[in-house]
Formats: structure tokens, C-alpha cells, sequence
């Protein structure tokens, strides 16, 4: 997909995205609750590959995250996977960041922020 697409989620209830590729793009969710991510790959994205901002109760199984940096000069994302202000649990299991690369114009946050 192209860059900055992807998948957007609102005030979503129960979300479960499985065995799914990302190539250039990743998942947004916005106050979405009980949120399964399994079996997914994120490839190539200068965007973050999942972005979660006020969502409670988030399981990440399985991942592979290759490649993804945040975008530059902004705070939209810091890492691969960013959870800002989330409540509930928060599991990431079984999962693969490699050459993940973040802004360090702010805080260098990695992989993974919560």
C-alpha cells in the first residue's frame, strides 16, 4: 500500500486482524477495545507499523516488524509499535523487530512505546 495508508480503526469494540501483510503502512487505532494482532508482518513502513492512541487491551502475537522506522520531526510515532495512553493489558508475545530505527529529534523510544 502506499505510504501513510492502511488500516484505520475507531471506537471498535473487538478488532482481530490476523495472517496479514504490510508493505509501506501499518494499523491505526483510535479508542478501540480488545484489539488481537496476530500472525502479521510489517515491512518497509517510515510511518510505524501500529499506532494506538486511548485503546485499552491490546494483544500483539506473532509479529514480524522489518524495517519501520517513525516518522521524522513529528510525534506521531516513536518506534515500531506505539501505544499512547493505553489502559488495560498490553501483550506483545512472540515477536520480531529488526533494523527499527526512531526520530532522535525527540525521545529515542526504540522498538516499543507504551
Amino acid at each position: 500500500c502506499e505510504e501513510g495508508s492502511g488500516l484505520w480503526f475507531i471506537s471498535v469494540q473487538k478488532l482481530t486482524i490476523e495472517r496479514m501483510t504490510f508493505i509501506n503502512c501499518g494499523i491505526n487505532l483510535t479508542s478501540t477495545e480488545h484489539t488481537y494482532i496476530t500472525d502479521c508482518v510489517f515491512q518497509n513502513s517510515s510511518n510505524g507499523a501500529v499506532k494506538s492512541q486511548s485503546s485499552s487491551n491490546t494483544y500483539i502475537t506473532n509479529c514480524e516488524y522489518l524495517d519501520i522506522s517513525g516518522p521524522y520531526l513529528t510525534t506521531d510515532n516513536r518506534g515500531a509499535v506505539y501505544l499512547r495512553e493505553s489502559t488495560g493489558n498490553v501483550n506483545i508475545t512472540n515477536c520480531t523487530f529488526q533494523n527499527t530505527v526512531t526520530d532522535d529529534y525527540y525521545d529515542d523510544a526504540g522498538a516499543v512505546w507504551l
